[in-house]
């Protein structure tokens, strides 16, 4: 995973090739043309319309794409559930890994974190130093209410 971020991080916004080795990575979740992938704490985004996977799909393989960073996160593009070099199987599951906020960067796009100890301010979760605003893609937040704690 991390040669994906460096690789993104190193052409930024312009959509490079590149040759991606995937190593029995997990597809954590599926939106629209999003395909999120993790290898359980790190993570990047496969962007393709008609991509084809699914969650819980193993990508294994080596495959030719593209590589971009995109708002911080590593963006694969050029890439499908057919793609030469590319094997899926199904049955992944992924177990969410427990992270401090201060640890959490766009490498851990995909991955599924645990937090504890947060408190809600009605904007953000906070550890007391620091915040993330709670955002879902996936799956209905429960009601967050102000200054409880999560």
């Amino acid at each position: 995973m991390d040669q994906i971020f460096a690789k993104a991080s190193a052409v930024s916004s312009t959509a490079t090739d590149a040759t991606i080795v995937f190593g029995n990575w997990i597809v954590s979740g599926v939106k629209n043309n999003n395909a999120y992938v993790t290898d359980g704490t790190k993570g990047f985004i496969i962007y393709s319309s008609g991509h084809g996977f699914e969650p819980g799909d193993i990508l294994s393989g080596t495959v030719a794409c593209k590589v971009q960073l995109y708002k911080g996160s590593s963006e694969v593009t050029s890439i499908s559930s057919k793609s030469s070099g590319l094997t899926v199987t199904k049955g992944g599951t992924v177990t969410p890994v427990a992270m401090s906020i201060k640890d959490l960067s766009g490498v851990n796009t995909g991955a599924v974190l645990t937090y504890s100890g947060l408190k809600y301010n009605g904007e953000s979760l906070t550890d007391g130093k620091y915040s993330i605003t709670p955002y879902s893609t996936f799956a209905t937040l429960p009601t967050l209410v102000v200054g409880s704690n999560y």
